[in-house]
């Protein structure tokens, strides 16, 4: 091989190999960052974790829940939906001069039993619309369907007992749509029905012990 030749070759090779540096660091990066980003994710997942466990009561939760989600992950709208039997411990929405007098009421909304069982036994993980023109009502009330245009509508559920629903809704049109991730979120419905499952019970017992004496 004379010496253009191998210049040549050289030339190839220094070439193919900054080539595969280039793409070497780009994967690395996209490592780099996926794991940072499942990171900050995973600790976020826990500090909801936390506020969730250490709730003493069911509208605490509802309450300090859906605030921690929405600042944490930065959703417009964070809702429950629960069976109609919590209304007795829950209480009525109530409306004075046209307005809600309690907060509560602005992220809880009651469903029939019959709906909470049917959309736990037609979804077999969390309803994803995106695209929209505007989110479930029946979801979100009248104050804040027309700001989402994309929703999560997650079952909870504690083995036959049917709860309600976790609702997330965005104003970006493609945060929820088939195909999105949802690990996070189906781990969150399971910690929400585990507890809300614990303070029902809790409850009823406290109730019960209270109508004994």
């Amino acid at each position: 091989m004379n010496k253009r030749n191998v210049e040549l070759a050289r030339n190839i090779v220094n070439r193919d190999l900054r080539k595969d540096n280039f793409v070497l660091r780009e994967k690395l990066t996209f490592v780099v960052q996926s794991n940072q980003k499942n990171f900050e994710i995973l600790q976020k997942f826990n500090d909801v974790g936390d506020r969730i466990i250490n709730c003493a009561d069911l509208r605490s939760l509802i309450l300090e829940t859906s605030e921690v989600i929405k600042k944490e992950f930065a959703i417009s709208a964070v809702t429950f939906c629960l069976d109609r039997r919590f209304e007795q411990y829950l209480g009525k929405q109530k409306v004075e001069n046209g307005e809600i007098n309690d907060a509560l009421f602005e992220r809880l909304f009651y469903m029939d039993g019959k709906k909470v069982a049917e959309i736990r036994n037609t979804a077999k993980g969390p309803i994803l619309r995106g695209d929209l023109e505007h989110g479930s009502v029946d979801h979100f009330g009248f104050r804040l369907f027309r700001r989402v245009r994309s929703e999560a509508i997650a079952p909870l559920f504690y083995l036959d007992n049917n709860i309600g629903t976790l609702n997330l809704g965005c104003n970006t049109p493609s945060r929820y749509r088939s195909g999105t991730p949802v690990d996070f979120l189906t781990q969150l419905a399971k910690i929400l029905s585990l507890s809300i499952a614990v303070l029902e019970l809790r409850k009823m017992l406290a109730d019960q012990a209270g109508s004994v004496n």
